[in-house]
């Protein structure tokens, strides 16, 4: 995971955390201020998911549409799948 936007979101302060995630286009191991304002003022809540959900989300994608993501574009689907049914 990379956990320094979550965690910057949740407590309204710019932090730096470790990332140890295959997914390159998610992994910041700092919140910037831009980005960070952004999702303070518009953002209600926050899915992590983890490199196997992510991993299990391409594999999906892959079957079912017959499309090829990288981990970044899987970890979208791979929140939804987190999501109660009602919320899909």
């Amino acid at each position: 995971m990379a956990p320094a936007a979550y965690k910057s979101w949740r407590q309204r302060a710019l932090l730096a955390d470790t990332t140890a995630t295959f997914a390159e286009g998610l992994a910041t191991r700092s919140a910037f201020a831009l980005p960070q304002q952004i999702l303070w003022e518009l953002l209600d809540d926050f899915v992590l998911v983890s490199d196997a959900e992510m991993r299990a989300a391409i594999v999906l994608l892959l079957q079912t549409a017959k499309t090829l993501a990288e981990p970044a574009g899987a970890a979208p689907l791979a929140a939804a799948l987190k999501l109660p049914p009602a919320m899909r």
